[in-house]
């Protein structure tokens, strides 16, 4: 994702009381976020989705842990990114 689109997002996030800018307490130059309740219950009521309709389309269990190891893989990959 470019910087100028994360920017955006973050813009957005924060807008809409998801995520909150906060100076770094180890160095008070840098900036970090951080989700705010509403933003955590935002983000808890979508992974439920997504772990629900997950469920619905793969029923065999092996199936599940196989999708579950093969995500896992590449939200890492993506966070090299």
């Amino acid at each position: 994702m470019a910087k100028s689109n994360l920017a955006l997002l973050a813009a957005k996030c924060e807008r809409d009381g998801l995520i909150e800018k906060r100076r770094k307490q180890s160095d008070g130059r840098a900036i970090a976020y951080y989700l705010t309740p509403k933003g955590e219950t935002e983000l808890t009521d979508r992974l439920t989705d997504i772990e629900k309709k997950f469920d619905k389309v793969i029923t065999d269990e092996k199936e599940k842990a196989e999708a579950a190891e093969s995500l896992d893989k590449a939200a890492e990959l993506l966070s090299y990114l």
